[in-house]
């Protein structure tokens, strides 16, 4: 999908996502051959019971779990693009056609969160969640600073992918209930609002045929439905109520509060800052000022195109003001995350 326009850009975009995804799945599978030939079984439950026994009849922890680890970690990391393993999602969301940039970098995001949401069902024996923790904090701030620099739109809102995939990898990584509620409920947030950005983008660049911000501007009168689209994933993604990435956000700040965290806490909060600032930045020189040569020329995207963003905003707004439905949505799948012990019984008891 990446390489579908056949052009230099996104063939070579595409084969970095291939051979970059492809080596962190090799990782995990890696993981679980050497965790198979350990304790023998593929099956998750069984897995965890059978490494919860070797890790209570040891002193230390066997080095082949360590190995396993690593390489479960690594490959997971990988999947979701955290910062350092990023620019291949990056060049893949910049190079892509829109509608593809659109559903890699919203519903696509499940991936790598899965399988995170999945670790606890396998006891490591270690502090994965201040490992978890750690790459969260880093790609939340250096996603979103350089996404401030980035002089092309789509670059800047798949650096922005970076830094909200952050968010939901540190909700996991706080491990309370609130927090792995938060993350679940982000990862949400972010299907919607991030997919209705990256058509927003679209729509600019289908009229305008460019994504750099020197070349763009006055837009606002030409695209009014676009603008008001884009400031309302803006928000969104920004934290901003009564919209439903502020009701993540705020949960996850809750739970670094609540962990005894507070730094977790400012560093998510100034995070946030730093979106709104970069999302202003881009909305001045997309749709404000004169600097666009051709803008009589432009005029409103077909009314096809504008349907799915504003089904998109409702949802952003729906559950902005009705938070409760999207708590609901992620309930059973905190429950699970949080009790993998009630997982486990009920699998091996079947």
């Amino acid at each position: 999908l990446i390489a579908f326009r056949r052009g230099s850009g996104s063939l070579e975009a595409s084969i970095k996502y291939l051979f970059i995804g492809t080596l962190g799945t090799t990782f995990i599978l890696l993981s679980i051959a050497l965790l198979y030939g350990l304790v023998g079984s593929l099956n998750i439950a069984d897995i965890g019971v059978r490494l919860g026994a070797i890790q209570a009849s040891s002193q230390s922890m066997p080095l082949i779990i360590v190995v396993a680890l690593g390489l479960f970690v690594t490959g997971i990391m990988i999947k979701t693009a955290m910062v350092p393993f990023h620019p291949w999602l990056i060049d893949g969301l910049t190079a892509a056609p829109t509608a593809v940039s659109a559903l890699i970098a919203g519903p696509e995001a499940v991936v790598g969160i899965y399988w995170i949401a999945r670790v606890p069902y396998l006891p490591f024996g270690t502090p994965i969640g201040i490992i978890l923790i750690a790459f969260g904090l880093t790609s939340m701030t250096v996603g979103v600073l350089l996404a401030l620099v980035q002089p092309y739109f789509k670059r800047m809102l798949a650096y922005h992918v970076v830094s909200q995939k952050g968010y939901m990898v540190l909700g996991l990584g706080l491990g309370t209930v609130l927090g792995v509620k938060g993350g679940l409920f982000h990862l949400l947030n972010h299907s919607t609002y991030k997919a209705l950005l990256f058509m927003c983008a679209g729509a600019v660049v289908y009229r305008t045929k460019t994504q750099k911000f020197d070349e763009l501007g006055g837009l606002l009168n030409r695209m009014p439905w676009t603008a008001m689209l884009f400031l309302i994933g803006a928000f969104a993604i920004s934290g901003m109520p009564p919209l439903n990435g502020f009701w993540s956000k705020f949960t996850i700040y809750l739970a670094g509060i609540g962990a005894n965290m507070p730094i977790v806490t400012i560093i998510a909060m100034i995070v946030s800052v730093l979106t709104l600032a970069s999302f202003t930045r881009a909305f001045i020189k997309t749709f404000m000022g004169s600097s666009f040569k051709d803008r009589r020329r432009v005029k409103e995207v077909p009314v096809r195109m504008l349907i799915p963003m504003f089904v998109l905003a409702a949802i952003c707004i729906g559950i902005g003001l009705l938070p409760a439905l999207g708590y609901n949505v992620v309930g059973p799948a905190q429950s699970s995350v949080m009790n993998p012990g009630k997982y486990i019984a009920k699998v091996l008891g079947g």
